[in-house]
């Protein structure tokens, strides 16, 4: 959680046991399946806190990789996602719920638990 003294709670992760995300993820991937920034916080590197802060849990509960999934067109998320160190795993795939273009990304936890 990234909370602010004045605002209170302004941004959360989540990531849920592998095999909880999508039947082409690894089995062994815990999934991020929620990284939310309120609006009036973004801009901060909130996002890229509470990503490292999730995966390097993900890495020193001795879990290897870990997926996410995000909207192809959420360009902010992608850009951050790669600049991170995630990167693309299969093919783009129709948000269930939304029928936009998603895409799972993938990234290796082995060179975190140590952090």
């Amino acid at each position: 959680m990234a909370e602010d003294t004045s605002a209170g709670l302004v941004g959360f992760g989540l990531a849920t046991r592998p095999g909880s995300g999508l039947v082409g993820d690894p089995p062994g991937a815990p999934v991020i399946g929620l990284l939310a920034v309120a609006p009036g916080a973004q801009g901060r590197g909130l996002g890229a806190n509470l990503l490292v802060a999730l995966t390097n849990e993900l890495a020193l509960r001795g879990h290897v990789q870990s997926v996410l999934h995000v909207l192809a067109d959420h360009h902010t998320a992608v850009h951050l996602y790669e600049k991170m160190g995630w990167r693309p795993l299969g093919e783009p795939f129709l948000h269930s719920l939304l029928r936009r273009p998603s895409q799972a990304y993938v990234r290796d936890l082995h060179d975190l638990g140590a952090r």
